[in-house]
């Protein structure tokens, strides 16, 4: 099957040289569509240089004159594509030997896939996507565990999904079509979110295959996030969110469970039997060597981090301590309070401006505040997901919400 890969830029020309330059050493047989959204710096003249020296014939640039942004130019270059599957780039990766035959095996020999994705490793090779999560009631999507180390277990397991993103993202080219493409309603944000669930409308599913691996150094593209809030409204409004919640399902797969801070955030955390065996394999008379040991091998046991954290404040080992929250705040999705407060008073141990802290710290307080009234829509919003798996979180949010009215001000 034919492969075109489509990448969209803007400036920031060395990202796209040393992508395409990766390209060429680690992939045959394929075409390349760079599209120019009106670089104003080298791009202009180098890319077409450089994309005929490494692909010849097969490479093509579509120059825009002005920023038509990410949707519109990738639908600009899948309507002049011809080939059977479509490649979705970011220009700010970096391949690796083997990374696309495995993707374009699967997707021709699974017929209820609608697309496919490598996963995506930081520079220190740590996760930053292996597929979207979709929270319950509607609560938004986010990647499922960024920031895992990439050499752990659950970082090598393929899943399905129903979206990908789209920093690499393999499809047909016939149902990228039939579905409209990308929204060009979004800018540079969720659009692919909403490729996913038009793609996986009618049951079939995205998935992300651990042995395709690429780097990504993700979002160098100046003001890239500034979108964020209109795009997720746009995306609210499309779609019914709360239909699509599948955080609980996928964690649970994996052998977690969530559990709801007074704010009503969600956490992963390990099962309370898997956290009596870590604590008996921790022992009576704490180690944080030992203890360090075991987060590596189960980074998501939330009580080790705390433990380990309290011990080094105690110790005075503020650095230490300071770079263990930071690292436990990188893999969790939203902190409980008093970790907040642990970080503050350790940094104001360490002398450090403290107000982006606070005003988090603040903010949740706020969220908590406001939780009792915003319990109900939650409950609503679970038990009209259709989800039966769903209406069983309603007790984890109501105790929540006690834990809301009862907790101390920190």
């Amino acid at each position: 099957m034919t492969v075109t890969v489509i990448i969209p830029v803007h400036d920031n020309w060395p990202l796209t040289r040393d992508c395409l330059v990766s390209l060429a050493a680690h992939t045959q047989d394929i075409r390349i569509v760079v599209a120019d959204n009106g670089s104003t710096d080298e791009t202009g003249v180098a890319c077409p240089v450089l994309g005929r020296e490494l692909f010849g014939e097969c490479f093509t640039r579509l120059r825009f004159e002005t920023n038509r942004n990410f949707g519109p130019a990738c639908n600009a270059a899948a309507d002049l594509a011809d080939s059977d599957l479509l490649l979705f780039l970011n220009n700010d990766t970096l391949l690796s030997p083997g990374w696309l035959p495995p993707l374009v095996r699967e997707l021709d020999e699974d017929a209820g896939l609608a697309g496919v994705g490598p996963l995506l490793l930081y520079p220190d090779g740590n996760v930053q996507h292996l597929g979207i999560a979709f929270w319950p009631a509607g609560g938004g999507v986010a990647h499922l565990y960024r920031n895992l180390p990439g050499d752990h277990a659950l970082a090598g397991k393929a899943r399905n999904f129903q979206a990908l993103t789209a920093a690499a993202l393999l499809v047909r080219r016939k149902d990228f079509l039939t579905v409209g493409g990308f929204d060009e309603g979004y800018v540079n944000g969720f659009e692919d979110v909403d490729l996913g669930l038009k793609l996986t409308a009618t049951g079939r599913r995205m998935r992300c295959l651990p042995k395709s691996r690429i780097t990504h150094l993700e979002s160098k593209t100046f003001r890239r996030k500034e979108h964020d809030e209109a795009n997720s409204a746009r995306l609210a409004a499309l779609w019914d969110m709360r239909r699509y919640g599948d955080l609980p399902e996928l964690t649970a797969a994996d052998g977690y469970r969530l559990r709801v801070l007074p704010d009503l955030e969600l956490v992963l955390d390990v099962t309370q039997e898997r956290e009596r065996e870590l604590l008996a394999r921790l022992g009576s008379r704490f180690d944080p060597g030992r203890c360090a040991a075991l987060l590596q091998e189960e980074p998501f046991w939330t009580g080790g981090w705390t433990l380990l954290s309290d011990f080094l404040e105690r110790a005075g080992s503020w650095e230490l301590a300071a770079q263990v929250l930071i690292q436990y705040f990188s893999l969790i999705w939203a902190p409980a309070p008093e970790d907040r407060v642990r970080l503050v008073r350790i940094w104001r141990a360490l002398g450090q401006d403290t107000s982006a802290a606070e005003e988090d710290l603040r903010r949740q307080h706020m969220a908590m505040e406001q939780a009792p009234a915003r319990l109900r829509q939650v409950a609503d919003n679970l038990l009209a997901s259709g989800k039966a798996g769903h209406a069983a979180l309603i007790p984890l949010y109501e105790q929540a919400v006690v834990g809301a009215l009862t907790k101390e001000r920190l």
